[in-house]
């Protein structure tokens, strides 16, 4: 549920990218952006938007940039449909990003 939904905001397109945001965090990382025990807690933290990548896991700068855009709680701030498709991580070559995994010793792609 994004912050304006939580909010009672009218929601748009600006609510899918914020959900294209939360599964992509947890495409790379395995975990929810945000997790509290009691849904008091949890509304908070989507509508404050205070969420952190988990150290264990090894992203990209690009990734982390295109995911702290899209989950941004103030939707003023979040990255918009277009910017979403020209961002580098989305336009970046498959070559370079192989290049750039393996250098991360993350995976080992073959070509």
């Amino acid at each position: 549920m994004s912050p304006e939904m939580i909010r009672g905001e009218e929601i748009g397109l600006d609510y899918d990218l914020y959900s294209i945001g939360v599964t992509l965090f947890y495409a790379v990382t395995g975990h929810l952006p945000y997790t509290a025990s009691r849904m008091p807690e949890l509304v908070r933290k989507i509508t404050q938007g205070s969420f952190t990548f988990p150290e264990c896991v090894k992203l990209s700068p690009l990734i982390k940039d295109l995911i702290s855009n899209l989950i941004q709680s103030d939707v003023d701030k979040r990255m918009t449909a277009d910017e979403f498709l020209e961002h580098r991580f989305i336009t970046s070559s498959t070559e370079e990003y192989r290049i750039y995994l393996e250098s991360m010793n993350t995976v080992k792609l073959t070509q």
